[in-house]
């Protein structure tokens, strides 16, 4: 995550994020994950089988399917990229964002077609058969809560479709999860061991379809001669896929076409990098393959979600602060940062924080870069409101309100995605005054001027719950 992504989660912890068009109506997220990690999985896991022509092709034929989420249809993928289609058909609705193939939105196959029996019969099977893990209906004790009600809803609006897809099967294999559901990863083991359990208990109908040994192996040695070994070539050139502007398209070569051209490919590093890119707002999820070209190896970077990305221009955050020392001392504050980018030129941000509440703040930066230098502006204006309780023996003798306005310039370097230093220059106004109570301080006011110079290294690895890195602030300021 990049040095101001960072600043933005640790801002508002937790905060509720809407975005849209500057000018227009911000909205929420269309999907809490946007499904980066998995993905960066699935291509690794499959990167031997990038340049896959047919899903039949590979040592066990496979297709799958994924729902139209425009055309309300299913939608067979059996050719193109294997790990686009994988993860177009377990993108849940809501959980992950969907995958566009084709020009066609796709998600999770199971909304219209969560046991393809049809699908099977179509590539050729004689006998069906289905392992039906599908979370069954529950009684009226599961309807006692709002998830209850809506997991409750979604079962039920699949619950034909798989009954008329339970109906052409040959065989049906339906283990007792028992208390297990979808939910339930760190429990995978017993849920394996449960779907032997129920496998053993149609031994007889499976006895009858089994081969003798010798088949068996020349099935086996079939399925392997089709199985691609992992081999990391040198890449000799790095191109770009789904990117929707020639701007995206840029950043992704000019951050990744050094390191990753004329050398031999190293995954970790891929995935390393790509994730940084995603820390920097401008791409959700990012994925990569292998490609070849005029007989020479490369590198596909595939740029996902592009399109609701573009229509990401301002974000909005906002959260709440509670904060009390006892029951008589609470301070409330609704908190918020409106942020516009490429505002008025590509790279650029227009930062607004605000806070109301026991605290009324207002600050505003705007943070240019000078070209590719890695040199920025940031002209900023701040107020401050803020309240500061006395007290003695436990009791609150009065109140006053602290107020700071200001305006200053910053000029800066970002040295790499960690490392920021800044030269700058404020004047401003405060003023401190009594609200309620004693006069156990003067009022004062006056006019002030600084100077400071800043360095900030952001070494964490998460902004929030940081398990491995440091963090270093440092200023010299004169007044």
């Amino acid at each position: 995550m990049s040095f101001r992504r960072k600043q933005d989660r640790r801002n508002i912890p937790g905060a509720l994020t809407l975005s849209g068009r500057s000018g227009k109506s911000l909205k929420l997220p269309g999907s809490l994950n946007p499904g980066h990690e998995i993905g960066l999985a699935i291509d690794n896991l499959f990167l031997p089988y990038s340049e896959l022509k047919s899903f039949d092709d590979l040592p066990i034929p496979f297709h799958c399917v994924a729902t139209d989420m425009i055309n309300a249809e299913t939608v067979e993928l059996k050719d193109g990229s294997l790990q686009q289609a994988l993860r177009a058909t377990m993108a849940i609705p809501a959980i992950f964002a969907p995958v566009e193939i084709n020009g066609k939105v796709l998600a999770d196959g199971g909304i219209l077609n969560n046991i393809p029996t049809d699908l099977v019969k179509k590539m050729g099977a004689d006998i069906v058969i289905v392992v039906n893990i599908e979370t069954q209906i529950g009684d009226r004790s599961s309807l006692d809560s709002l998830i209850g009600v809506l997991g409750q809803t979604f079962i039920v609006a699949s619950v034909e479709n798989s009954r008329r897809s339970l109906r052409e099967a040959d065989i049906i294999i339906a283990p007792d999860l028992g208390k297990y559901s979808s939910s339930n990863y760190a429990d995978s083991k017993a849920i394996i061991d449960l779907g032997y359990e129920g496998a053993k208990q149609k031994a007889a109908l499976l006895r009858g379809l089994s081969l003798n040994e010798a088949d068996w192996q020349a099935h086996l040695a079939a399925r392997r001669a089709k199985v691609i070994p992992e081999t990391l070539p040198t890449t000799d050139f790095l191109e770009v896929e789904g990117a929707e502007t020639s701007k995206e398209r840029e950043i992704l070569r000019e951050n990744l076409r050094e390191t990753f051209t004329n050398k031999k490919l190293d995954k970790t590093r891929v995935e390393k990098d790509l994730t940084i890119l995603t820390g920097t707002r401008r791409f959700d999820s990012l994925g990569y393959e292998l490609a070849k070209k005029d007989g020479k190896n490369g590198l596909r970077i595939r740029v996902y979600d592009t399109k609701e990305r573009s229509e990401r221009k301002a974000v909005l955050e906002v959260g709440v602060d509670v904060n009390n020392a006892d029951s008589d001392n609470t301070n409330f504050n609704g908190r918020g940062r409106f942020t516009v980018f490429d505002f008025g030129g590509f790279g650029s941000e227009w930062r607004n924080d605000f806070s109301i509440g026991s605290k009324t703040l207002f600050r505003s930066e705007y943070y240019r870069p000078i070209g590719e230098s890695g040199f920025f502006v940031a002209p900023n204006a701040f107020f401050e409101d803020r309240k500061v309780g006395l007290f003695g023996a436990e009791e609150r003798l009065a109140e006053y309100s602290f107020r700071t306005a200001s305006v200053g310039l910053d000029i800066g370097y970002s040295i790499n995605q960690e490392n920021e230093i800044r030269l700058g220059y404020e004047i401003g106004d405060q003023k401190i005054s009594r609200r309620i109570g004693s006069p156990l301080l003067p009022e004062l006011g006056g006019t002030f001027s600084a100077a400071s110079f800043k360095h900030q290294y952001d070494g964490a690895d998460n902004a929030q719950i940081p398990t491995n890195g440091f963090r270093i602030k440092s200023s010299i300021n004169y007044f």
